[in-house]
């Protein structure tokens, strides 16, 4: 059996890291987006939030979408809109690295 001419699922993988004495506000932003992607997004697969073993203040984010414009429309949304702020990225988010898949 082949994937062939199945649509490509989206996914994306990130690890954020909050800014000293902001865990909790991050942590609830993260679980507030994921209710409502799993909720009211029609796209969203997955939306899983996993703590870093090491590190208190960060968290590995997993997102998995239908296809590309499902996650296009998860983008015009309220939670994604404030994640992408200046003012939440420089208040709240230490550090953020999208996680690339290596080719097969």
């Amino acid at each position: 059996m082949t994937n062939q001419g199945k649509n490509a699922i989206h996914a994306v993988l990130f690890r954020v890291k909050a800014r000293p004495g902001n865990r909790n506000k991050l942590l609830k932003f993260l679980k507030q987006d994921q209710k409502e992607s799993m909720k009211q997004e029609r796209g969203t697969l997955r939306f899983d939030v996993f703590q870093d073993p090491e590190i208190e203040d960060a968290f590995y984010v997993y997102e998995a979408y239908e296809d590309t414009a499902a996650f296009k429309e998860h983008k015009k949304h309220k939670a994604y809109k404030r994640w992408q702020s200046d003012k939440f990225q420089s208040e709240v988010v230490l550090r953020h690295n999208n996680l690339r898949r290596l080719a097969p």
